[in-house]
C-alpha cells in the first residue's frame, strides 16, 4: 500500500512565505488546537525533538508544537545581531532601531553620532545601548547597514490580497549598490546581510539567474552558519523553481530544513507539492552527505510521496542515528493507530466496530512491524528503548500479542530511570495486549475485568480499542448480548432507535434486570448506555409501530412512559400541515403512555357503543394514520425521521409507511356514518392512504415507471391514476357535499384529477 498522508497544505511563494515569517514575529503556534479526530494511545512525545515536533502526525497541516521560540526567526536575528554588538549591548535596543525606526530616524542618528553634539534629538534613543555603542566606538558600518536595509524594506514588501507595483529600476540601482557595499565591507557578518539584500532584490524584480548567481558568489564561500545564509539560500531555491529545476530547489529546500531549523516551515513549504519519484531520485543525487538524504527522504514521505516505511529503509541505511528515523517512526505508528482505534466522533452505525477495516493493508503493516522489531533487536537507533516500545506495539496492533511482552519488558528496562511517566505508561500498552491475548469469549470475564477497570481511569482511546476488540469476539463466537454491552455508548455511536426491532431488547432488559450479578456483569451494566426503564420505552415505542397498544402501555408502565407526542394525533386536515399542528398551542398533549391508553378505549367504545362506532372508527383512523411517517406524531413510533425520501424503500420498516389499517378504519366509519357530509370526509381521509400506497410500491419498485425526461411525468400521472378508487367515489357519491368542494378547492391533486374526469 502507498500510504499517502493528504494534507490540507497552505502553500505560498517562497518570497511571500519568506516576507511573513521574516517581518512578523513568530512568538506562538500561530493558530488553535481542536484536537485529532483520532484516539491515540501512543505519545509521541516520547520522540523529543522539539525542532521536529511540528512534523508529527496530525490532521492538520502542522502538529502543535510547545517551544514556538525554535522558530522565532525575528528573535534568532537579533540574537545574532546581540552577539556581534557583544555583551554590552541589549537585545530590546536592537529591536528598538532594526525594526520600527525609520530610513529618516536612523539617517538623522548618525548626523547626530558624527557630530560633536552630546544631545539627541530622538529622546526614546537617550538610554539605547546601541546607540551607546555606536556613539562610543564611531564605527558606524552596521548604522550604514541598518539605513540601507530600511531603504531596501518597502521595496520588497507582500500583501496576500494583491501583487504590489515595485519602482523596478530603484530596486535593482539599489541591488548594485548592495553589491558595491558588500566588496567594502570587510567583515563577514556585515557581507552576509547586503549579499541578502542584493539577492532578495534580484528574486523581487524576477532576476532568476541573477538571483542564483549573486548566491554562489556573494553567499557560497563565507563561512557561517547564520539564519541570513539560509534566508538567501530560500531565494536560490525558489528561482530554481520558477525556472523548473525543481529537484535542484526540493535539494536546497532540504539542505535548509536540514541545518537550519527555524526554517523548516519555510522549507516544507516549498517543497514541490506534487513529489514524485523522479524527482526525488534526482534530488537524492545532488545531496553531499547522508544527513541531507536523510532530510530529503523524511520530507517526502511528510509530502506524500513516500512511504513512511520506504523512507525509514533508506534512512536507516544511511544513518541507524537519524533523529530523522524517530519521527517518521512516529508518525508511521500513528497511522497504524489511526487504521485500528475507534474514530473519534463516528456518525455511522455501531456495527462499524464489529468489522475488520477493510482498507488497511496488512501486507504493509506486517512489514513495518517486521522492520522497527530488526532496528529494536539491532539495537543501533538514536534511543533504542523508543524501538522496543514501537515494535511491542505494532505487534499488539498487528495481533501479534503473545510476541509483544517481549518488548514491552525490553523498553521498560532500558528507558531512562528519570522518565517515570513513560515507564509507568508502559503498562499501558501491555494492559491492552493481554486483553487483546484472549481468544475465546467465555475467558474474557475471568482474565479481563481488572485491565479493563485500569485501562478506563487512565486512557479513553486505549480503555475503547479493547472494547472494540472483546465485542468483536464476542459476536463471532455468537455471544450478541455482550457485544452490545462492550459497544453500548456514544463513542461507538451506540444507538438502539436506529432500528429497535432489529436488536436483543428483551434480552438487554432481562440482563440489567438480573438481581445477582458477577463482578464483570456489574461492570458491563455500569458502562452501557441504556437503563432499564429506557428499554422499555424502546420496547414500548416498538409495539406503538406494530398498534399493539396494550402490550405499549404495559411496556410503558415499566418505563417512564412520559415522552410527549409533537402533536394531538387525533386532528386531521384536507392537506396534511405537520407544522401547524405541532406549532397548535390550543391542541391537547398526548404521551406516547396516553395515546395508547386513548386508542384502547376507542377501540373498547366502538364495540360498547354502536350508535357512535362511526366517529370512534374515524379517531382511530386519524390516530394510526398521524402515527406513520406521513402524519404529524410520527414520533410516536419512530426515532428518526429520513426527510431525503418521500415513501418507503426497501431497506426502511414498512409498518412505519403503511396507511392500509388507517384506510380500513376509515372505510368502517364510511360504511356505518349517517351524514353524508362525515362520509364524505372519511371517503377523502381513505384516498389519502390509497394516494400514500401509490408512494410506498413506488419506493419499493412494485410499480415502475418508464420513460425519458419528455413524457416520464405523463406515464407517472398514469401510473397514479391505478390508485385513484376513492377518488371516483367522492366524485360519484359526495360531489355534492360542501366538504366535495372544499376539498376540491384545498387539494390539487383532487383537482386536476376531477378536471381531467
Amino acid at each position: 500500500m502507498t500510504k499517502k498522508k493528504w494534507k490540507i497544505l497552505l502553500i505560498f511563494s517562497i518570497s511571500l512565505l519568506f516576507t511573513f515569517l521574516y517581518f512578523k514575529n513568530t512568538s506562538s503556534c500561530g493558530f488553535d488546537w481542536e484536537g485529532d479526530y483520532y484516539y491515540s494511545i501512543f505519545d509521541e512525545n516520547i520522540i523529543n525533538q522539539p525542532s521536529l515536533e511540528p512534523f508529527l502526525l496530525s490532521d492538520y497541516m502542522y502538529h502543535p508544537y510547545t517551544d514556538s521560540s525554535l522558530f522565532d526567526q525575528k528573535k534568532i536575528n537579533l540574537e545574532e545581531w546581540s552577539k556581534y554588538f557583544g555583551d554590552g549591548v541589549r537585545v530590546n535596543d536592537i529591536e528598538k532601531v532594526l525594526y520600527p525606526a525609520k530610513k529618516d530616524e536612523l539617517i538623522e542618528l548618525k548626523n547626530e553620532i558624527n557630530s560633536i553634539k552630546d544631545s539627541l534629538i530622538n529622546k526614546n534613543w537617550k538610554n539605547n545601548t546601541l546607540v551607546k555603542y555606536w556613539r562610543r566606538n564611531k564605527s558606524l558600518n552596521s548604522l550604514d547597514y541598518f539605513i540601507y536595509a530600511k531603504e531596501t524594506e518597502p521595496l520588497v514588501e507582500e500583501y496576500y490580497w494583491e501583487i504590489p507595483k515595485r519602482d523596478t529600476a530603484l530596486m535593482l540601482n539599489l541591488r548594485d549598490e548592495g553589491v558595491k557595499r558588500y566588496k567594502q565591507v570587510n567583515d563577514n557578518f556585515l557581507k552576509l546581510r547586503y549579499a541578502f539584500q542584493a539577492i532578495r532584490l534580484s528574486r523581487y524584480t524576477n532576476n532568476l539567474n541573477e538571483t542564483i548567481n549573486l548566491y554562489d558568489e556573494l553567499v557560497e564561500k563565507l563561512n557561517t552558519s547564520s539564519i541570513v545564509k539560509y534566508w538567501a539560500l530560500s531565494l536560490k531555491a525558489g528561482a530554481l523553481r520558477k525556472l523548473g529545476k525543481v529537484a535542484d530547489a526540493d535539494y536546497l529546500f532540504a539542505v535548509i530544513f536540514n541545518k537550519c531549523p527555524a526554517l523548516r516551515f519555510l522549507a516544507s513549504n516549498g517543497l514541490n507539492v506534487t513529489f514524485n519519484d523522479s524527482l526525488l531520485t534526482v534530488s537524492l543525487k545532488l545531496c553531499k552527505n547522508n544527513d541531507e538524504k536523510a532530510a530529503l527522504l523524511m520530507l517526502s514521505e511528510f509530502k506524500g510521496a513516500t512511504s513512511s516505511l520506504d523512507a525509514m529503509q533508506q534512512i536507516y541505511r544511511l544513518n541507524p542515528k537519524s533523529e530523522y528515523l524517530e519521527l517518521l517512526l512516529s508518525r508511521a505508528v500513528k497511522e497504524v493507530e489511526r487504521e485500528e482505534l475507534p474514530i473519534r466522533d463516528y456518525y455511522g452505525n455501531y456495527k462499524y466496530y464489529l468489522k475488520e477495516n477493510e482498507y488497511i493493508d496488512k501486507v504493509y503493516n506486517n512489514k513495518l512491524t517486521e522492520f522497527v522489531k530488526l532496528i529494536a533487536n539491532n539495537k543501533n537507533a538514536l534511543h533504542p528503548y523508543i524501538w522496543y516500545l514501537s515494535a511491542g506495539y505494532l505487534m499488539t496492533l498487528n495481533n501479534e500479542n503473545r510476541g509483544a511482552p517481549v518488548y514491552y519488558e525490553y523498553a521498560k528496562e532500558s528507558w531512562p530511570k528519570n522518565d517515570s511517566l513513560n515507564i509507568k505508561n508502559i503498562n499501558l500498552f501491555k494492559a491492552i495486549n493481554d486483553i487483546l491475548n484472549i481468544d475465546d469469549a467465555a475467558e474474557i470475564n475471568k482474565h479481563s475485568l481488572k485491565d479493563l477497570i485500569w485501562l478506563k481511569d487512565h486512557n479513553e482511546g486505549a480503555f475503547l480499542f479493547a472494547r472494540q476488540k472483546l465485542a468483536r469476539l464476542y459476536a463471532q463466537q455468537g455471544d450478541m448480548l455482550k457485544m452490545h454491552l462492550m459497544l453500548g455508548d456514544n463513542n461507538f455511536n451506540y444507538d438502539l432507535t436506529s432500528s429497535p426491532k432489529e436488536e436483543p431488547i428483551d434480552l438487554l432488559i432481562r440482563f440489567l434486570e438480573k438481581p445477582a450479578k458477577t463482578d464483570y456483569e456489574k461492570f458491563l451494566a455500569n458502562i452501557y448506555k441504556y437503563n432499564v426503564k429506557e428499554l422499555y420505552d424502546i420496547k414500548g415505542t416498538i409495539y406503538l409501530s406494530q398498534r399493539k397498544f396494550k402490550k405499549a402501555v404495559d411496556a410503558f408502565n415499566h418505563g417512564n412512559g412520559d415522552t410527549e407526542l409533537q402533536a394531538d394525533p387525533f386532528i386531521i386536515h384536507i392537506k396534511d400541515c405537520i407544522d401547524c399542528d405541532i406549532t397548535n398551542k390550543n391542541s391537547k398533549t398526548y404521551t406516547k403512555k396516553s395515546f395508547a391508553l386513548r386508542m384502547m378505549e376507542l377501540d373498547s367504545l366502538s364495540k360498547s357503543d354502536k350508535e357512535n362506532a362511526a366517529q370512534y372508527y374515524f379517531l382511530m383512523a386519524n390516530g394510526l394514520y398521524n402515527t406513520t411517517l406521513f402524519g404529524n406524531c410520527w414520533d410516536a413510533v419512530s426515532y428518526h425521521k429520513d426527510f431525503r425520501d418521500w415513501g418507503y424503500k426497501k431497506w426502511k420498516d414498512i409498518e412505519l409507511y403503511d396507511c392500509s389499517e388507517p384506510q380500513q378504519y376509515y372505510l368502517k366509519a364510511m360504511s356505518l356514518a349517517t351524514d353524508t357530509e362525515f362520509a364524505a370526509k372519511c371517503c377523502f381521509m381513505a384516498s389519502k392512504c390509497e394516494q400514500n400506497s401509490f408512494y410506498n410500491d413506488l419506493g419499493s419498485g412494485k410499480i415502475k415507471i418508464n420513460g425519458n425526461h419528455n413524457n416520464y411525468w405523463k406515464n407517472y400521472d398514469k401510473a397514479k391514476l391505478g390508485y385513484r378508487k376513492y377518488f371516483y367515489i367522492m366524485h360519484d357519491k359526495y360531489s355534492n357535499t360542501e366538504f366535495y368542494k372544499e376539498a376540491l378547492e384545498e387539494c390539487k391533486y383532487f383537482n386536476k384529477f376531477v378536471k381531467n374526469l
